[in-house]
């Protein structure tokens, strides 16, 4: 009578779920992430809850497992990317854990540069005005968007994001002065802060770099 193979008698998706978790060890990271893609979609499901999982210490893993997730592609590893957004949106008391938690919310929004933009601006978009996630901003970049560039130059306000904003708008031609010009001028109406002043200041030597005046042209 032949021998039963209990490797062959494990459910699939609970070893797929093992290999995931393999992730968190990084000397095995090229490895493991060949095999899970290898599973193509079956490797999803695991990834997605590995991503969601935490908060954690160190952020690599869960970043790797975010840009696999955008390499597999398809409809279950998209929404996956998206709920990764709202990752920032947890209470974490720990600065610590909330900078490695923004680490892996921008990893997934660069991943999800790799869907049809129709289906992931708005999410980008809207996770850029709840945190002012940049990675959120690059990604919408890269993507061609220019819904938020309005967002974007309020935040040059925001001394440690100031100059990866700043690279954001310059991808962009007339659009980026123009939102610039805008945010400019609305905020003579509002009340005098040090955080307004910035804003001011940076959008000013935005223009200023590029030769505009502060003006819409007539």
């Amino acid at each position: 009578m032949a021998q039963r193979n209990t490797k062959c008698d494990e459910p699939a998706s609970a070893g797929i779920e093992d290999l995931a978790g393999r992730l968190a060890n990084l000397s095995e990271t090229d490895r493991v992430a060949t095999r899970l893609l290898l599973r193509k979609q079956a490797a999803v499901r695991p990834l997605v809850g590995f991503l969601l999982a935490g908060p954690s210490l160190h952020p690599d893993p869960r970043r790797n497992a975010a840009e696999l997730l955008g390499l597999l592609g398809g409809d279950e590893a998209r929404e996956g990317l998206i709920e990764g957004l709202t990752l920032l949106d947890r209470e974490i008391a720990s600065p610590v854990l909330r900078l490695s938690e923004e680490a892996v919310a921008e990893a997934v929004a660069k991943a999800l540069t790799r869907f049809p933009p129709p289906l992931v601006v708005p999410p980008l978009r809207a996770a850029f005005r709840r945190h002012r996630l940049v990675g959120a901003a690059e990604a919408l970049a890269a993507l061609g968007d220019e819904g938020a560039l309005e967002d974007v130059a309020r935040a040059l306000e925001d001394d440690f994001k100031r100059w990866r904003l700043l690279d954001v708008l310059r991808g962009f031609d007339s659009s980026a002065t123009a939102a610039v010009r805008r945010v400019l001028a609305e905020c003579d109406s509002l009340p005098d802060s040090v955080l307004l002043r910035k804003r001011q200041a940076a959008c000013r030597r935005f223009l200023a770099e590029r030769g505009a005046s502060q003006l819409e042209p007539q």
